[in-house]
């Protein structure tokens, strides 16, 4: 089984189409797509967002852009607004108190117990951590 043909099988599973093959002609058009379905595959499961990001060194990428966030509005009560509030979605300013996230290379690489290091003598650590 091909990767186009797994990913086929789950799409399948869920009622959506088939990969379009515009995506399926090269590597660099096709590996966003696995990301995307990975991604809404296991939307629920836990961290595997952040554990992917890391596996695929795309932490420069994504932790290079500001922090999203919903901006709430104050209107007055309407039908269309019962809270009187409007949601928008955009980049939070730093200055309403959000660290801004950077990225290091250390990020790559879990840590180790400072307990495991002392038992090993000939182990050193990662000098990020």
């Amino acid at each position: 089984m091909t990767a186009i043909d797994a990913i086929n099988v789950i799409r399948t599973k869920s009622g959506m189409p088939n990969v379009l093959p515009v995506y399926t002609g090269s590597t660099d058009a096709f590996r966003p797509r696995i990301k995307n379905e990975r991604t809404i595959e296991l939307c629920f499961e836990g961290q595997h967002y952040y554990d992917d990001i890391r596996r695929w060194m795309d932490l420069p990428t994504v932790m290079a852009g500001p922090i999203i966030g919903i901006i709430p509005q104050k209107t007055t009560v309407s039908p269309t607004y019962p809270d009187g509030f409007i949601y928008t979605r955009g980049p939070i300013e730093n200055n309403q108190g959000i660290r801004q996230p950077s990225y290091s290379p250390g990020m790559y690489y879990l840590p180790f117990l400072n307990a495991d290091v002392l038992k090993m003598k000939n182990f050193k650590p990662n000098p990020a951590w």
